[in-house]
C-alpha cells in the first residue's frame, strides 16, 4: 500500500520529485503497513453514526484538540468516522528508514470521493460532524 505524502528521511538528499519540489517536506516513496487487510468495497450509502466513537475528533478531550487542531470540517466536505478503518502500524522508505505510525493515522480505501472501512462496508459519517452541522440522520446506523 502506498502512503500519502510524508517527510523525506534525508531532506538534503531528495529521493523523489515530491521531495525535490518541497525541499524534503513531502515524499511519495513511503509504503505503509496497516493493522488489517482491506476487503473489496461494497456498494451502499454512507450512513450518519448515531453516537460519537470513543475518540471522536469532536470530543473535548480528543487527540486533535490536544494538538491544537480545530475540528471544524464544514458541511460541504463530508467527515467520516475512522472506526473500522485500517490504521498505519509502520511506514517504510526504500532507503531503509522505518517510522512507527502515528495515532489517528488511517489509510482507508478511497474512490470517487467515497471512503470504505477495512471490512469493505461504506464508512460512516461522523456523528460529531453531523451534530455540529445539524444534519438529520437519513437512516439508522449501528453505534
Amino acid at each position: 500500500m502506498t502512503a500519502d505524502l510524508y517527510p523525506a528521511p534525508l531532506p538534503e538528499i531528495p529521493c523523489c520529485m515530491a521531495a525535490v519540489t518541497t525541499y524534503g517536506a513531502s515524499c511519495t516513496c513511503w509504503s505503509v503497513e496497516v493493522d488489517r487487510a482491506q476487503a473489496p468495497p461494497q456498494e451502499g450509502p454512507a450512513l450518519l453514526r448515531r453516537t460519537c466513537c470513543e475518540d471522536c475528533a469532536y470530543r473535548r478531550d480528543s487527540v486533535e484538540r490536544q494538538r491544537g487542531d480545530d475540528p471544524d470540517y464544514g458541511v460541504r466536505e463530508p467527515f467520516y468516522c475512522h472506526a473500522g478503518m485500517p490504521a498505519v502500524v509502520r511506514r517504510y522508505h526504500p532507503d531503509g528508514a522505518v517510522v512507527d505510525g502515528d495515532p489517528g493515522d488511517y489509510q482507508p480505501y478511497m474512490r470517487d470521493e467515497r471512503i470504505w472501512k477495512a471490512d469493505g462496508s461504506p464508512a460512516e459519517l461522523c456523528a460529531g460532524w453531523g451534530a455540529i452541522n445539524m444534519l438529520r440522520r437519513p437512516r439508522r446506523s449501528h453505534p
